[in-house]
């Protein structure tokens, strides 16, 4: 008798599919000042289904908790995930990200994965928070004695 791999064992189990996420877990480190709607990491996913499949993805959870990044379905089986609109991403601020991914089949065969996202820290130009940086001079200057 011979044995089967892992996986061929988990292509037959259950008795309307099986779907499965390919090339995660996995680490992305992006810059902090990647813009929105720029693609971060492409994956795919497997199905024993002979047909063309519908996948939903989503984002199940995220660590810290945040709606910076999304997923969706480039074609059929390809999927990406992207930055979101505003996403606000800062190095000083949070520097990585876990991404818990999950995806669906119509036929609800589901399988979840994580992403890791790393961020790394770009030089920012100084922000002035008084009238200096609107180059008003200072005219006077009082110092008083102790």
């Amino acid at each position: 008798m011979s044995r089967l791999s892992n996986d061929a064992v988990m292509w037959f189990i259950g008795v309307s599919g099986f779907i499965k996420i390919r090339d995660l877990p996995a680490t992305v480190t992006i810059q902090e000042d990647t813009p929105a709607g720029v693609a971060i990491f492409n994956f795919t996913v497997e199905s024993t289904t002979v047909n063309e499949i519908t996948l939903t993805p989503k984002i199940a959870a995220t660590n810290p908790v945040n709606s910076f990044f999304t997923v969706s379905v480039r074609r059929s089986g390809d999927l990406e995930v992207t930055i979101s609109e505003n996403a606000g991403l800062d190095y000083e601020t949070q520097s990585n990200y876990g991404l818990l991914i999950y995806v669906e089949d119509e036929k609800g065969n589901a399988d979840f994965q994580m992403l890791t996202v790393l961020l790394s820290d770009v030089d920012e130009p100084p922000r002035f928070l008084d009238n200096l940086a609107n180059g008003e001079r200072l005219t006077s200057l009082a110092i008083k004695e102790l």
